[in-house]
């Protein structure tokens, strides 16, 4: 009986083919729909009574008042806006092979170009409050009187369910932290060769970077500082101490060379400005030390 249906189906003529479709697409979509439409009524009486028994859970649970408190105390801003976009084109083909996104990121970093280095600081800020929140919320105990439970009609097991599903949704979220895109590029004079790199930057690469280049700055201020000590009557001293002659190679100011007094520990490796850590040395023995050990 199947195959003399599909006989004289294909039989007809093109309209009636045409309105056979129509008819088994339009049934398709009407049983597509009126399930849809029983399916979003079963959601919105189970998130209805979900919701009443989240208000219950809500207005009984020490843990959640503890972290409405939490909540209130600390400030954490959402940074999922710090977003960066860098175009950084070279001159010629070998710099672009030596340069590299962090250096890119360094360079951005250390002229603070469209405030980078301002939202990272404030993202490491951010994020070293969130550690402490979560480590607050992390010490919350899920234990409740069973009385209480009795009271509002939910089990135990229930009640914890619930609880735990609302202190996570109430918990403060990771925020999203500064994200930098980097593509490097070099065109060709003529414009015949294109040479392109990419690389995408989290939280943890530019936290890094940004701390490298805070390191590098206090080194370089207490460089500065440590410079800032030498003074005349200290550099005599070192002077009269070494008996006015080189610590390397012996010359002194009578064979005529000029004498210097050098940081045995150079300052920009965190040498001092102390009477053990200076030496006196000839001009040419201090240019080629220069700042080694």
């Amino acid at each position: 009986m199947q195959r003399d249906f599909f006989e004289w189906f294909f039989q007809r003529d093109g309209e009636t083919i045409f309105f056979g479709c129509l008819v088994i697409i339009a049934t398709v979509i009407l049983f597509v729909t009126i399930v849809r439409f029983f399916v979003g009524i079963l959601q919105f009486l189970y998130r209805r009574h979900a919701s009443k028994i989240y208000k219950k859970v809500a207005r009984i649970s020490e843990n959640y008042c503890h972290l409405r408190e939490i909540n209130s105390k600390y400030n954490i801003t959402s940074l999922s806006n710090y977003k960066y976009n860098i175009m950084a084109p070279v001159r010629s083909l070998q710099k672009y092979r030596k340069t590299f996104g962090e250096d890119v990121i360094g360079y951005y970093v250390e002229q603070n170009i469209g405030g980078l280095r301002d939202d990272i600081a404030l993202a490491i800020k951010t994020m070293r409050c969130y550690h402490e929140y979560i480590q607050e919320v992390n010490l919350l105990d899920f234990e409740t009187a069973k009385d209480l439970l009795k009271q509002k009609k939910l089990s135990r097991r229930k009640f914890r369910r619930y609880e735990r599903k609302l202190v996570k949704r109430k918990t403060i979220k990771d925020p999203s932290s500064v994200i930098a895109k980097i593509e490097i590029y070099y065109s060709s004079p003529r414009g015949k060769n294109v040479y392109r790199k990419t690389g995408e930057y989290d939280y943890g690469d530019l936290a890094y970077i940004y701390k490298r280049w805070l390191k590098k700055q206090n080194y370089k201020i207490s460089a500065r500082y440590e410079r800032s000590l030498m003074s005349d009557s200290l550099r005599y001293d070192v002077l009269r101490r070494d008996n006015f002659q080189c610590c390397i190679c012996g010359a002194a100011k009578k064979d005529g060379v000029k004498l210097h007094v050098d940081h045995i520990v150079p300052v920009s490796k965190g040498g001092k400005t102390t009477m053990n850590n200076l030496q006196t040395l000839c001009e040419r023995c201090n240019v080629g030390k220069s700042n080694k050990l």
